[in-house]
């Protein structure tokens, strides 16, 4: 029986494949780090939007003519430099000096220092409120609701922080809300 052997060349050949291979692979591996990031930022920008919107509605169940009618109808710019201060048993700081600015900071742990997400939170409120309905003679009628009984109101968030408002990532949520 005869032994087969390889030569130099045959393994040279064979190595530098399998490293175009390995370095192909590894050329991957950012694109999918960032790709995740970005993914788990979109879940805590959804999850923030959402405790932050279940707050304000809270908020403005209690009170709706300190929270709902103080909202100003347009958005304005983000002061950049204002420190936020923290809303009593929550993870929503408010920007003191402007109303319609909050900052919402997500954590694990004990650390101040360590934040898993933060994002500025910016809202407004649209008015008036279309409403449509049927009469019972079967029309469909359009009638307009004023701040008094509901307002659309509408909420950027807005992350990372370190960066400038410009250069963040943003994602816009609507919700309607009604006074009880």
């Amino acid at each position: 029986m005869q032994i087969l052997k390889f030569n130099l060349v045959e393994i040279l050949i064979a190595v530098f494949i399998i490293a175009i291979g390995v370095t192909g692979v590894m050329g991957l591996m950012p694109v999918g780090l960032n790709s995740a990031r970005d993914s788990r930022a979109e879940n805590y920008a959804s999850f923030a939007a959402n405790q932050f919107i279940a707050w304000f509605k809270r908020q403005a169940d209690n009170n709706w003519s300190s929270y709902v009618s103080s909202i100003p109808i347009t958005h304005s710019a983000i002061a950049e430099n204002d420190a936020p201060t923290q809303i009593s048993g929550t993870n929503i700081y408010w920007k003191t000096s402007e109303p319609q600015f909050y900052v919402i900071r997500q954590k694990s742990g004990t650390s101040d220092s360590i934040k898993d997400f933060e994002a500025a939170v910016r809202i407004w409120r649209e008015n008036p409120l279309n409403v449509g309905f049927v009469t019972p003679s079967g029309q469909t009628k359009l009638a307009s609701l004023d701040v008094t009984k509901a307002a659309r109101i509408c909420v950027e968030i807005s992350w990372p922080l370190v960066k400038t408002h410009t250069a963040r990532e943003k994602k816009y949520f609507i919700v309607d809300l009604y006074k009880p």
